[in-house]
């Protein structure tokens, strides 16, 4: 068994013992045991929550984001993105927003405006929900009801359609359930190994329906939804550390990182790609010369090290865009930067058949701009400190 739970204890230690800015109300805030947030409370700035069990009755003004070993339940009024991991996530509040959730048991009986990303084992939207936007959804057991207005891709072992949807719908599975009183107003595709789907009388689908072959059948080995998910959710918590420790012991490199690949894209993206697909092959010539075997075992290692390290401006960078936080950030800025862009990079895996391709190209530009981090001179860091000290 995998024990994230001590995994997510230790990322928290390092987040949370961050400090912020003064003057200001805290941007991390813990609980050693239960953190509530009560219906009058109002969070008006961006926060990062984490406690074992979190309830928010409350509401949020900015970007939210909630990590917890046990359960988090969301019942209150949310006006901006909301980021939510842990072991049992319970939305049932008000979302105008974005609403992010990696979990192993994601429920959903409230309202999201712009969108539901989830993945995990189970996923349930009850008859009460309604869902705007796009929803991308991924896990083991999908229940999908209640009222959607929007495109709906979906992928996972079972999956069940129910309600209304106002769109397309885009489903992946090997058993698939369309519940009766279904209505979609949109083109229905669909991927599944079993038979045929037949619509009960009452359903019914306003534009195309149509079964879509799924992908050649792969000797190689694969692990079955749920494990991978795990896996992932344990990688990103890894991931979040290492990344943390790296930005604190080595804020010059990273920030150059992240300014070139926010101004040389393309020349990260070239850098990149004949790091990952280049180097390979020149290991191996190395092999054959005079110094051989142990120059290529300490050149390899160097070469994982890239690999694994190039995510983290890459994360920055995504996540810095994504917050919309542009030029020099704090450093407790820079991690919650660090966590939105790690929960999009180990999110792109759970898109069907393109996952692990977007993975590796987004792995190629940021281990460019690593390289070019790491080549570059003295520079203007990109991540400045949050206390200034007065000049004499």
């Amino acid at each position: 068994m995998i024990p994230i739970r001590a995994v997510i204890g230790t990322v928290l230690a390092i987040g949370l013992n961050t400090p912020c800015v003064a003057g200001r109300s805290p941007l991390f805030q813990s609980a050693t045991n239960h953190w509530v947030l009560e219906p009058e409370a109002v969070l008006e700035r961006l926060s990062f929550v984490a406690a074992p069990t979190i309830t928010a009755d409350g509401a949020a003004r900015d970007d939210s984001f909630w990590m917890a070993s046990d359960e988090i339940a969301l019942g209150g009024k949310f006006d901006n993105d909301v980021w939510a991991f842990a072991s049992t996530v319970r939305l049932s509040g008000v979302f105008a927003d974005h609403a992010r959730v990696i979990a192993r048991t994601v429920h959903l009986d409230g309202i999201v405006s712009n969108g539901l990303w989830a993945a995990g084992l189970s996923v349930a939207t009850t008859t009460n929900s309604q869902l705007r936007g796009t929803q991308l959804i991924a896990g083991d057991t999908l229940t999908l009801l209640g009222h959607i207005d929007g495109d709906v891709f979906a992928r996972g072992r079972q999956v069940t359609l129910g309600g209304e949807i106002n769109g397309d719908v885009l489903v992946s599975g090997q058993d698939i359930i369309v519940r009766p009183g279904t209505i979609i107003r949109g083109d229905f595709r669909y991927i599944t190994t079993n038979q045929t789907l037949v619509l009960d009388a009452n359903s019914r689908v306003e534009g195309t329906m149509r079964r879509m072959e799924p992908p050649a059948a792969s000797t190689d080995f694969t692990w079955s939804p749920g494990t991978s998910i795990w896996l992932e959710i344990y990688w990103f918590a890894a991931s979040l550390l290492v990344g943390a420790l790296f930005m604190l012991l080595f804020p010059g490199i990273t920030g150059r990182s992240v300014q070139s690949l926010r101004g040389s894209m393309v020349k990260c993206g070239l850098i990149g790609l004949a790091s990952v697909f280049g180097l390979p092959f020149v290991l191996f010539l190395i092999v054959f010369t005079v110094v051989g075997i142990p120059l290529a075992l300490v050149l390899g290692a160097s070469y994982g090290l890239l690999l694994y390290l190039g995510k983290i401006p890459l994360a920055l960078a995504l996540g810095s865009a994504l917050l919309q936080r542009r030029g020099a950030i704090s450093l407790t800025t820079a991690l919650v930067a660090l966590v939105v862009g790690l929960f999009l990079f180990y999110g792109m895996s759970l898109v069907p058949y393109l996952g692990s391709s977007l993975q590796t190209a987004a792995t190629a530009f940021g281990t460019g701009s690593l390289i070019l981090g790491l080549a570059a001179g003295r520079g203007r860091v990109g991540i400045v400190a949050t206390e200034k000290t007065e000049q004499p």
